[in-house]
């Protein structure tokens, strides 16, 4: 699997959906490993800058997808470019092929109860659980919702959590089940995706932007003029941010 590092997060450079789904579950089956897959994007990358310990628990992730068109444009100057852009909603569906109705546990941590009401249709090997919304800074709580999930995991032997919250909640409290984890001496293998709105966009309960808008990295762009003031400060905030960021690390790179 070959990387390319941006930002100090190795990403994905040659593997398609796949590729990625079959060795995730060879991880399963073969390893004993705890780890994630996550999907960063700008905003994604722009949120664990405010928490180092998180960023650098992210960064350690086994699996890297490059979400945002910017990572592709960006590993252009790096020694391995990356082919294409991977996204969390493209990979969900060919895992979830693999692994619905098998042998696999999985656990699915949602945003809403119609979220899981769904998934109980058509999935008898998971587990759903939806956590109350929590600030960022109510540390305790999402330690309490992290021993909960922990919980889970172990009482149904889960393989693979799903998370479909928000950034950086979902890394925050995948940060804490970790360390709950391996405090533990937890000796199963368990994979932890990142995934945020993916299920949504499965579900058909989200439109997702077209194509175009995604092959020019305009994806923030189609969702913006949807939603323009929920989500307004958000983008342009976050965009200025990237790019100063990105400038940042590429005058690092010369």
């Amino acid at each position: 699997m070959k990387t390319t590092s941006i930002f100090g997060y190795n990403f994905i450079c040659d593997l398609n959906y796949d590729q990625i789904s079959t060795l995730i579950i060879n991880d399963i089956e073969n390893n004993t490993i705890i780890t994630n897959v996550i999907t960063p994007n700008a905003h994604g990358i722009v949120s664990y800058d405010k928490f180092p310990e998180i960023n650098k628990f992210c960064q350690q992730s086994k699996y890297i997808l490059p979400d945002g068109q910017p990572l592709v444009w960006l590993s252009n100057l790096t020694q391995n470019k990356i082919a294409k852009r991977l996204t969390g909603s493209d990979l969900f569906p060919v895992l979830f092929n693999k692994v619905n109705n098998t042998k696999f546990n999985l656990l699915f941590i949602l945003s809403t109860q119609d979220l899981a009401d769904e998934f109980k249709l058509i999935s008898i090997n998971s587990t759903h659980y939806v956590p109350p919304h929590l600030s960022l800074e109510d540390t305790r709580n999402l330690k309490n919702e992290a021993l909960i999930i922990s919980q889970l995991i172990k009482k149904n032997n889960i393989d693979l959590v799903f998370f479909g919250i928000s950034e950086p909640k979902q890394g925050i409290i995948a940060k804490y089940i970790t360390d709950i984890l391996e405090q533990e001496d937890y000796s199963k293998s368990c994979i932890m995706l990142f995934l945020g709105a993916s299920y949504e966009f499965y579900f058909n309960l989200k439109e997702r932007a077209p194509k175009i808008f995604q092959k020019l990295g305009l994806e923030w762009f189609y969702r913006l003029i949807r939603e323009p003031r929920r989500l307004f400060k958000r983008y342009t905030i976050t965009n200025f941010k990237f790019i100063l960021k990105a400038i940042k690390w590429k005058m690092g790179k010369h």
